[in-house]
């Protein structure tokens, strides 16, 4: 067996990866033992998941409103469940806007975290952004919802070139 078939996915979040001066698109966040895989999610692939994830709730027994709730909510459990499936190259290869970000090529990565505010001033949640500088370019991205796991492996695999900024 090849050390690229005995690479998993250790870790899973979805994400905003900024595209220039005002854009982003919606991207899956792969972490192996060696690498990020940068996965774009497209709108075909985002109605394909949730078609699966309303086929299981309907096989569940849920009515219609579980059904779509099951499509949106169960959403990114779909696509990690997708990816744990699948080999870092079959995940590079699926779309051509896919790319990976090796750890040992990565210089220095921060993760700030913002309280998110109402217009009353009132505090909403937080907002996760995390910034990786590599060998290839400097990348920015928007994490949805917070991870352990993330941080813990960004924390042993990176070291003093991970940091954590409040």
């Amino acid at each position: 067996m090849s050390g690229e078939n005995m690479e998993k996915m250790t870790a899973y979040a979805q994400a905003f990866l900024k595209t220039g001066f005002v854009g982003s698109r919606k991207v899956s966040l792969v972490f192996s033992q060696r690498r990020i895989v940068v996965a774009t999610i497209t709108k075909e692939l985002e109605k394909e998941e949730a078609k699966k994830a309303k086929k299981a709730a309907k096989a569940g027994g849920k009515g219609f409103l579980g059904q779509m709730a099951a499509s949106t909510l169960l959403l990114a459990q779909s696509f990690e469940r997708r990816y744990s499936t699948m080999t870092p190259a079959e995940v590079l290869s699926e779309n051509r806007d896919n790319f990976d970000i090796p750890f040992d090529s990565i210089s220095r990565a921060v993760l700030k975290i913002d309280t998110t505010r109402d217009f009353e001033g009132l505090d909403t949640g937080e907002e996760f952004s995390l910034e990786i500088r590599a060998s290839e370019g400097k990348h920015k991205f928007k994490i949805q919802g917070y991870s352990d796991t993330i941080m813990a492996i960004l924390k042993a695999v990176l070291k003093e070139r991970f940091v954590i900024s409040k």
